[in-house]
């Protein structure tokens, strides 16, 4: 069964830490990308959200954002630097008793300056930050995956009622093409015999047989057959599969493409046309498919 490539989790729960929220969201990529965006306490534990997804999902871009609220315990607050103040503050008042002006300094000018003021917290064990977050992680990527699987379903279907089309329109292709030849025959011999009554037979069974060989699409019709069989193979596997059937998808369209050019007939080439429409659509579909 398919999985769409797009879909979205949330989810959010209070723990020892604090409150944690995950949200993940997935588009459309050829490969597998992630951009996982956490707070500064739990940089060291991306490499295991990482791991933890790529048992999960194999193809698509995923945008991963951790957002924490801390416990008290763990929030930070903003310090000055005294020994740095105290420098600056008796710097400050010697350059204003010699330039004769008055600093009017402040307790809260301080916090305008960056190189007194930094902020402190505590650092979170790494094993409790992953305590904290994999049960609010696993039910964020539940949900996605659940969103996931659903627009699979639908891309499932859809792709299988085209495909009923298309072998639809290939068994008309077939049939057309045993009545283009008769109807060639019967075409070269009244052009013939109206430019010359007393044609040889022999003649005439050399120019269809050369007609025949020429437009002869039965190898192509036989790899399409073959290639439908492989593509219902591929949509009933688990996984990823949106590469190759994508890639089956562009065989498809080769050995089409040589039926229109072989095709010397109007009936044939407007379900070539029908044919390569409806591919496209579900090429489209596909682009979804991880």
């Amino acid at each position: 069964m398919f999985r769409s490539m797009t879909g979205y989790g949330f989810s959010e729960s209070d723990t020892p830490i604090g409150k944690i929220s995950a949200e993940i969201s997935g588009y459309n990529k050829k490969g597998l990308e992630m951009n996982i965006n956490t707070p500064r306490l739990f940089c060291g534990v991306e490499k295991n959200i990482r791991a933890e997804l790529s048992r999960y999902v194999f193809r698509g871009k995923l945008d991963v954002n951790i957002y924490l609220r801390p416990a008290p315990e763990y929030m930070s607050y903003p310090e000055i630097n005294i020994a740095a103040a105290e420098q600056f503050i008796s710097k400050l008042k010697k350059a204003s008793d010699i330039l004769k002006i008055d600093s009017g300094l402040r307790v809260t000018d301080l916090m305008n300056l960056r190189e007194l003021t930094y902020t402190s917290h505590k650092r979170i064990p790494e094993k409790e930050v992953l305590m904290s977050l994999n049960p609010v992680l696993k039910k964020a990527m539940d949900a996605f995956l659940k969103m996931r699987f659903n627009e699979g379903k639908n891309l499932y279907r859809d792709v299988s009622l085209r495909l009923k089309v298309l072998k639809k329109i290939l068994k008309n292709i077939k049939s057309g093409s045993k009545k283009a030849l008769s109807s060639y025959r019967e075409k070269i011999l009244n052009n013939l015999k109206r430019i010359d009554k007393n044609i040889k037979d022999e003649r005439i069974v050399k120019e269809i047989a050369f007609y025949a060989e020429k437009s002869d699409i039965s190898e192509e019709i036989i790899r399409i057959e073959s290639h439908f069989s492989q593509f219902g193979a591929l949509m009933a596997q688990k996984g990823e599969v949106g590469r190759s059937i994508d890639f089956m998808i562009q065989e498809l369209f080769r050995e089409i493409n040589t039926i229109g050019s072989k095709a010397n007939d109007y009936g044939i080439s407007t379900n070539v046309i029908s044919f390569k429409t409806e591919l496209e659509k579900i090429r489209e579909q596909i682009q979804n498919v991880e």
